[in-house]
């Protein structure tokens, strides 16, 4: 308030009431506040306030007991704390309480209201016009049916006829507003404000999103024809949701100002009638949508070459080395998780896993499959997360959903269709991919017919004459373009992409708040599961890590914790030939002969022993049927899951050290590793603009996987030549029991 003037009419704020205790206390009531004021000349001033008197009516009646200069000073002090403010006759008193409790003045309000008309229109199965037009006009706005303004009342957001409404207002650059009023959850919101935000469309992919069985048959039907739930609506709830709406759309209004933040800006409201709780959904403007956007600005995203600048490691602790602290990028990305219009559909501590040692978050997001009609629920998708502390656990789970989402095919990624004979030596082929051996490719069938997951398919041999879709890639190795089979790099990629070669591959995919960040953590994990294959599939006997020598007090709780389960835990080194620390730790329950493990790798050994606990933890079931994450029965020695008693402990200070001044040097650092094995460094930038978290998929071709892949090469080489076996071992040889963790 500005400074008065004595001929100012001066009120309490709408939303306080002014109650005398005595002579020397006066108390200022409102339904969320409560002040108090003290002393006898502030409450003589404070009863003269009535919104009729003058600033010059109170300082004359006060005059004889209170000095002029004293009663200003009072008036002035009660302005200054926002008790005071200019009186409004004209405005009923509820109605002026009602928008100062909302944060805004009541005649500014009123007017901006009147200045912005609204028209009403109502689709499908949708309360009558009449209802929201009734809603809008007791909110205050000023209702006219020819208005641009305009207010769209609809049984459902995603109804086609919405399509055209939205053409239309971003071709004639006009706001309007979205309402479904009936169901058990009405939404209400968003404002559409062309340039300022998301469109119809943005809301209308996020919304399919989250309804992958819905979208898979309009898929199927034809992209016009709608599929919603029943109705369910009674009079009272459509008219609650009618008069939420107008009270959020008239705040809007009321600002005068319509890209300024409010309520509906870029959000829903979902009211949810069976909890009666309020909850708000972010809708985000996608840069690559078809309508709103450019479509080709994920294409964009691929085919850029790949520059790694200088990164500061400023976060040293817990998940290794970061940008920046979990919790920011928790800040920075929680508006992507949403049931209804986020990329993630959920985020909390997984139940049965979740402890104050033991965090273990859980994350989803679902997928609506391309091809066919699935026999069961191929729509969930879950995810989890670990760390040291919750903040950590937390944001692992929600970039691990959102690296996972971003690798689910849309349509507009960089794409080429060409042949591998085509493409020559920049392409790299399904099979160099893959390292599937010639015995397994000749028993596909058998073993395709045995697999009850995915995972374990034998997809048909590369044909390098057969024309596929390409996804650019970038050496960073050698500085030059490459090409990866697009299917092996997203989820849901057509049939005719290539599918039938190659299926997707999570496996080097990483996310992080950089590029940077996300192409360390996609390596780290290649090393771990090449290392991990070799160990596994050998049944080398490795020694033990000696725990003791970190001084972690995180190392030691975390033992004590699961020894009172009753589960031993160790980790053995598997760091081979690329000298990057690498471990597996174990849990052993000898009671019912029950496994679990977890994998780790960093350039700090320290933290690869903490990322193996942290994920043992998160695969830990304590309270589960399984004897082991693999076939317990099949598996014919199990001594090289168990530290080799010839082999010392390895100190803490023996296992390598690496790294550089930042994130960069650290990446360079592995590379040089990489290439005096003779291994090229490759990597696709699978970045949504949407989403904005950098996501990366790192690409070794000849690195393993821990998955059973029997083709020639480090599988068979690096126990050898790191003095492990005497001799590299038949395919027959090898651990007939497959991992998949």
């Amino acid at each position: 308030m500005d400074a008065l003037e004595l001929s100012q009419v001066l009120a309490w704020k709408p939303t306080l009431r002014v109650e005398r205790a005595d002579d020397g206390v006066v108390f200022l009531i409102g339904e969320r506040e409560r002040f108090v004021l003290s002393g006898a000349r502030m409450a003589e001033v404070a009863m003269l306030v009535d919104g009729q008197r003058t600033v010059d009516d109170i300082v004359c009646a006060v005059r004889p007991r209170i000095s002029e200069p004293e009663a200003l000073y009072t008036l002035s002090g009660l302005a200054a704390r926002g008790y005071l403010v200019p009186a409004a006759p004209e405005l009923p008193s509820e109605r002026a309480a009602f928008w100062r409790g909302v944060g805004l003045d009541g005649e500014a309000a009123a007017e901006a209201l009147s200045r912005t008309p609204v028209s009403v229109l109502a689709l499908g199965e949708a309360a009558a016009a009449g209802w929201m037009t009734e809603a809008l006009e007791q909110a205050g706005v000023r209702i006219d049916g020819e208005a641009a303004v305009r207010v769209v009342v609809s049984d459902d957001p995603l109804r086609p006829e919405l399509a055209s409404i939205n053409r239309r207002a971003l071709r004639e650059g006009t706001p309007w507003f979205l309402i479904k009023p009936a169901g058990v959850q009405p939404l209400i919101g968003p404002l559409f404000e062309p340039g300022a935000g998301p469109c119809w469309d943005c809301l209308a992919f996020w919304m399919r999103q989250n309804r992958p069985v819905e979208e898979l048959l309009r898929r199927r039907r034809g992209h016009e024809r709608h599929v919603a739930p029943p109705r369910a609506a009674t009079e009272a709830s459509v008219r609650t949701a009618c008069g939420l709406g107008a009270l959020a759309i008239a705040r809007a209004l009321a600002r005068g100002d319509t890209s300024a933040a409010h309520a509906l800006s870029s959000r829903v409201l979902a009211l949810d009638l069976a909890t009666l709780q309020t909850t708000t959904h972010a809708v985000v403007r996608r840069p690559q949508c078809p309508t709103c956007g450019d479509p080709g600005r994920m294409a964009a995203v691929g085919e850029r070459p790949i520059e790694l600048q200088p990164v500061e490691k400023a976060h040293y602790e817990d998940g290794g080395y970061r940008r920046q602290a979990p919790r920011r990028t928790y800040e920075r990305y929680q508006h992507l998780v949403s049931p209804i219009t986020g990329a993630v559909t959920h985020l909390v501590p997984m139940p049965g896993r979740d402890t104050e040692l033991r965090a273990v978050y859980a994350s989803g997001y679902l997928v609506c499959p391309r091809d066919g009609v699935p026999q069961t629920n191929v729509f969930d998708k879950g995810c989890a997360g670990k760390g040291r502390g919750a903040d950590q656990a937390r944001v692992s789970a929600l970039c691990e959903a959102l690296e996972r989402y971003s690798g689910v095919y849309q349509g507009d990624e960089a794409r080429v269709r060409a042949s591998k004979n085509e493409l020559g030596a920049s392409a790299l082929a399904a099979g160099d991919l893959l390292n599937f051996s010639e015995a397994q490719y000749r028993a596909r069938d058998r073993l395709n017919a045995q697999a009850a997951d995915r995972r374990q398919r034998v997809p048909e041999p590369f044909d390098p004459s057969v024309p596929m879709d390409w996804t650019p890639a970038w050496s960073l190795s050698r500085r030059e373009r490459r090409y990866v089979p697009l299917a092996y790099c997203y989820a849901e990629a057509p049939a005719e992409s290539g599918a039938a070669f190659c299926g997707p591959s999570s496996n080097g995919v990483a996310a992080g708040t950089c590029l940077e960040e996300a192409l360390l953590q996609g390596l780290l994990e290649l090393v771990e599961r090449d290392a991990a294959a070799i160990w596994w599939y050998n049944r080398l006997a490795r020694p033990a890590i000696d725990l003791d020598g970190f001084a972690d007090p995180y190392f030691e709780a975390l033992q004590a914790d699961y020894a009172r389960l009753g589960w031993a835990v160790w980790v053995l080194d598997l760091t081979h030939d690329l000298g990057i620390p690498t471990c597996v730790a174990l849990a052993h329950e000898a009671r019912a002969d029950r496994f679990a493990l977890g994998f780790g790798c960093h350039l700090d050994p320290r933290l690869a022993v903490q990322r193996s606990l942290t994920e043992l933890n998160q695969l830990f079931d304590p309270a589960g049927a399984r004897r082991a994450p693999w076939d317990l029965e099949r598996l014919p020695d199990r001594v090289y899951l168990f530290p080799d008693p010839e082999l010392p402990r390895v100190a803490a200070e023996r296992l390598p050290r690496l790294g550089g001044a930042d994130l960069r040097a650290d990446i360079q650092e592995c590379m040089r590793r990489l290439d005096g094995a003779g291994l090229e460094l490759v990597a696709v930038d699978k970045t949504r603009p949407d989403i904005g978290l950098p996501v990366v998929q790192v690409i070794v071709p000849g690195l393993r996987h821990f998955w059973p892949r029997f083709g020639p090469g480090r599988l068979y080489q690096v126990p050898c030549a790191q003095g492990w076996l005497a001799r590299p071992l038949d395919e027959g040889e090898l651990n007939p029991v497959p991992l998949f963790v």
